[in-house]
């Protein structure tokens, strides 16, 4: 299967975590830091969603999966460790055309969760298909090192001049200006601009 690279805007959507184990504790991570409004349905709860449900930073149903817990969601995240639970809720969101990920089965998700970099809102994401995990971890770390934390600044401030570009030029001069821009931004750092 081929997954098609996406960013999306998750803020304030209903996203259903269905664990309350280490692995959902990991991805409910992921999705709070991308401003989900997130859901939790577990019998119980890891140390770190148990904390952050009594802080209300997300709505904990104690119990086991139901039907009912996908009305109105936008996203399903199954990581229980039961792998037919999880496989129920991807059969559901099928049926009802919500996006899901199973962490137990790639192959039968929609979406899934790459390795991510995160410098401001310059982010650079890795990944196998599902196939190695542990593999995209690994390329994470060298781009970590690679791209540091300087690339939240040259991302913010690039923007600002791409959208003063924006404003001020019109057709083949914006385009001119734009490219100058990009090659402008990187100078000074490791990455050398590519040539088209």
């Amino acid at each position: 299967m081929s997954y098609y690279p996406l960013m999306i805007q998750l803020a304030d959507r209903p996203v259903l975590l269905v664990g309350g184990g280490r692995v959902a504790r990991r991805k409910g991570d992921a999705l709070l830091s991308a401003g989900a409004d997130l859901r939790v349905v577990a019998p119980a709860l890891c140390d770190q969603l148990a904390e952050l449900a009594a802080e209300g930073k997300v709505a904990w149903r104690q119990g086991a999966f139901a039907p009912a817990d996908l009305e109105g969601v936008f996203l399903a995240v199954a990581c229980t460790d039961r792998r037919e639970v999880n496989a129920r809720v991807g059969d559901l969101c099928r049926e009802r055309g919500i996006l899901c990920c199973l962490c137990d089965d790639a192959g039968q998700s929609d979406a899934i969760f790459p390795a991510v970099v995160k410098r401001g809102a310059f982010q650079l994401a890795v990944s196998t298909g599902g196939q190695n995990p542990g593999l995209a971890r690994e390329v994470k770390k060298r781009l970590a090192r690679q791209f540091g934390p300087e690339y939240a600044a040259l991302c913010q401030e690039s923007g600002q001049a791409r959208q003063a570009i924006l404003r001020a030029a019109q057709g083949a001069e914006r385009e001119a200006l734009l490219r100058q821009l990009d090659k402008a931004a990187l100078e000074g750092t490791d990455l050398p601009a590519e040539e088209d």
